[in-house]
């Protein structure tokens, strides 16, 4: 959780807007996208959708303008991103390589016309997708060894939505079995991006590129059994 608290003092300082970007996260009925000015999030880092996002304006003097947008047909990189966990399971490059961008650019239009759909007609249960995935998480912490993989030390219960549960392996040889693991159980296990490490380095050169990222998504309950 960011500290709203200084952010507030130095926004009134200097008389800012806000801007909480939640795009790994769900929102929070009085939490997560209601401490900015203006929120937003990406609903299908964790909804089954190809685009679209959640923007709450939370100035009371503001008035947002109707929204008129007419709804747009799905594009191919949307389609694309879709059908990239449908990937050859057996590929190893798949399952190890995720560096490469697959952020899908900015559609002005708004969100398309597949996702509305999806929207209109499921019911998703976040209080329920949020516990599940918190569960999920407690559950990698327990069952990966503290020996081989360190963790972040991250309360989950100031976690409303995890994304993935991160870690940090211990050594090159670590990281190279665990990722091995997860494709032999069909996990995603997935090695940090492919960043510059000298500007966002906060642990050293020679931890960055160990973070490991196993998943918590609410599709399936942890512990399961694994090889």
């Amino acid at each position: 959780m960011s500290n709203w608290s200084s952010i507030n003092k130095i926004k009134n300082e200097y008389e800012l807007i806000t801007i909480e970007d939640n795009c790994h996260s769900l929102n929070e009925e009085n939490g997560i996208g209601s401490y900015g000015d203006y929120s937003f999030n990406s609903l299908r880092k964790i909804i089954p959708l190809l685009s679209g996002s959640e923007l709450n304006i939370n100035i009371t003097n503001t008035v947002p303008e109707k929204n008129n947008l007419k709804l747009r047909i799905t594009d191919f990189d949307e389609i694309k991103y879709l059908l990239r966990s449908y990937s050859n399971k057996k590929s190893t490059k798949t399952l190890i390589d995720d560096s490469e961008d697959n952020e899908i650019v900015f559609n002005e239009k708004g969100i398309d016309y597949i996702s509305k759909k999806i929207l209109d007609n499921n019911k998703f249960d976040i209080d329920q997708i949020c516990l599940t995935r918190r569960r999920n998480f407690i559950s990698w912490n327990r069952f990966l060894p503290n020996s081989e993989l360190r963790s972040f030390h991250i309360d989950i219960n100031k976690v409303y939505c995890p994304y993935v549960y991160p870690c940090i392996a211990e050594s090159n040889e670590i990281k190279k079995k665990w990722l091995e693991w997860g494709i032999r159980n069909n996990i995603r296990v997935i090695n940090w991006p492919k960043i510059p490490f000298e500007s966002h380095d906060h642990f050293g050169n020679s931890h960055l590129n160990m973070v490991l990222l196993f998943p918590v998504n609410h599709q399936f309950n942890l512990p399961i059994r694994l090889n």
